[in-house]
């Protein structure tokens, strides 16, 4: 039977690993297979013999530049089988993988890993007893001759010699089937002794192929030294590839049209800023379509600076923004402020953000279309304040669409969201599934300033984890100290499904507070209708709920 072997390919940092040319065969022994004799639990014997194996092949390594470096291997193993003198091994490579293990400057590790089907056989004869079969007798009319068997061999068994067929029975009663004719057959087949499968594997290091420069421009096969120079020759649309190391910049990095800048990985891929800048901001997007992934961009914290951001995305021109930005998989480190955003169709997901200044981590001053931020892990410091703010810079800056904060996990900032409505038109909000501990960064966590609540269409806070263990805070608040003399509809701003551990005694003597939730708002706002069955609450576990009091 004929497998078909299967190969199971990893690739890692935009590394890639294969196998080709696998064989199989089996080493000859001096003397022969050594026979073992091995007793079963029931005290019975078994005599087996070792068998010698070499499994070798190719593993061929593409890396981030698209050169491959092809390595030979060589794999060696044994086992017990029932093989006895004049028995033949049948060894195939019915699947096989080849997956990146570790990924250094120098060199890629890759494991090797292969299921073998190991047969032991022999040809052996086959004396069949078979029988010719006659066709029955025509009832109807005698359209065709008696048959005739041709004669075999007269030569050998003469002429004229007809065996008794009486001694060859019938094999059916039915009376229209004529007599069989028999005859001996002798055929060859193959006989299996014995019959395994098992799964090897081996390890192999890679070097690197010696290259003149880091920074790889995919699209025009063109090597660089530095970042800055690389973005300025490229061209829109293309993608550079940045290999391990550190990138120490000069002064601020700027990138003006859409690109793809790949770093191997966060870990090892560093680009550092000076500790002063002519800009505020040490990275700034300019162009639609900027890709930033797998990259660590790190700057010190000027505390005396007015303006310290590691990230900015300005915007077009007035009320017109950069679209279609991404920045993932990357750890963003220092700076007052992470991050000052406007953007169309933003994404923001699965980066490291290391907060160590006295601002907000990330301050969305616009956004248009869908604006997504999830799958973070933001680590706050001794000054932190809010994780993500979405609250204008000038007056046209705008907000409409979809703002999405999902599935995040934050500790020690003082909030994790704040709404300020100014300027909002249709705006959907949705914050999901985040994990969020104060720790000594008390604060209210989700907050509403109530500027232009009509223009909200929806508000979802549903199975979020809030931790405040700082007493005088609520999890979710509307607050009218601020300024804004709208309120929400009843039922508009939905709390499902949350956790909020959250310590007494909730918000303060000038809140008006849900008795069942760590929810509320300034009690000014019920001059302009603001009123607790603006919450929608519903299904939230809520550990430290004041005890109800009995009429």
């Amino acid at each position: 039977m004929k497998i078909k072997a299967t190969q199971i390919q990893q690739a890692v940092d935009n590394i890639s690993c294969m196998l080709t040319n696998l064989t199989c065969r089996e080493l000859p022994q001096r003397g022969g297979r050594q026979g073992r004799v091995f007793t079963f639990l029931n005290g019975s014997t078994v005599t087996l013999q070792r068998v010698n194996l070499q499994v070798t092949g190719t593993a061929m390594v593409t890396f981030e530049d698209e050169t491959t470096v092809s390595v030979e291997f060589s794999i060696c193993d044994r086992y017990y089988l029932c093989a006895p003198q004049g028995t033949a091994i049948d060894c195939q490579v019915i699947e096989y993988s080849c997956e990146i293990c570790t990924v250094t400057t120098s060199e890629v590790t890759v494991v090797i890993d292969l299921c073998l089907d190991v047969k032991s056989s022999t040809t052996v004869t086959l004396d069949v007893d078979a029988v010719f079969c006659n066709p029955r007798a025509q009832q109807i009319e005698k359209s065709c001759p008696s048959p005739v068997l041709p004669p075999q061999c007269p030569a050998v068994f003469g002429r004229g010699v007809v065996e008794n067929k009486t001694s060859y029975p019938a094999l059916s009663s039915n009376p229209l089937i004529v007599v069989q004719q028999g005859e001996k057959l002798c055929m060859r087949a193959a006989k299996v002794y014995d019959w395994i499968q098992d799964g090897i594997y081996t390890t192999l290091a890679i070097a690197r192929p010696a290259i003149t420069g880091r920074i790889f421009n995919v699209d025009q096969g063109t090597l660089y030294d530095l970042i800055d120079v690389a973005v300025e020759d490229a061209n829109s649309g293309d993608t550079l590839l940045i290999s391990p190391g550190a990138y120490p910049q000069d002064t601020s990095l700027i990138i003006d049209k859409s690109l793809t800048l790949r770093g191997s990985s966060a870990e090892q891929t560093r680009i550092t800023f000076p500790d002063t800048l002519p800009d505020a901001a040490a990275l700034r997007l300019r162009a639609d379509n900027i890709n930033v992934e797998r990259l660590s961009l790190f700057r010190t914290t000027d505390e005396d600076a007015e303006e310290d951001t590691l990230l900015e995305i300005p915007q077009r021109v007035p009320g017109d923004y950069y679209e279609g930005i991404t920045i993932r998989d990357s750890i963003l480190e220092g700076g007052k402020r992470t991050a000052r955003i406007k953007g169309k169709d933003l994404i923001f997901e699965r980066n490291i953000i290391i907060h160590t200044g006295d601002e907000e981590s990330l301050e969305i001053q616009g956004a248009l279309g869908e604006t997504a931020i999830k799958d973070n892990t933001f680590r706050g410091g001794d000054l932190s304040r809010g994780t993500v703010t979405f609250v204008r810079a000038l007056e046209e800056d705008r907000f409409a669409g979809t703002l999405r904060l999902e599935r995040n996990r934050v500790e020690r900032h003082t909030q994790l969201a704040l709404f300020d409505t100014r300027n909002y038109e249709d705006v959907s909000i949705l914050v999901r599934e985040n994990e969020f501990d104060h720790e000594d960064r008390g604060g209210n966590s989700i907050v509403f300033l109530p500027f232009e609540f009509p223009e909200v269409e929806s508000i979802l806070i549903e199975e979020n984890e809030v931790t405040n263990p700082n007493p005088g805070w609520l999890a979710v608040y509307v607050d009218y100290s601020s300024g804004g003399d709208t309120s929400p509809e009843p039922g508009q701003i939905q709390v499902l499904i949350n956790r909020f551990v959250f310590e007494q005694p909730w918000g303060e003597e000038t809140d008006i507070i849900s008795p069942v939730a760590p929810v509320g708002f300034t009690a000014s706002g019920e001059d302009f209708n603001m009123g607790l069955e603006d919450f929608e609450l519903e299904g939230n576990i809520v550990p430290n709920e004041p005890p109800q009091e009995i009429e």
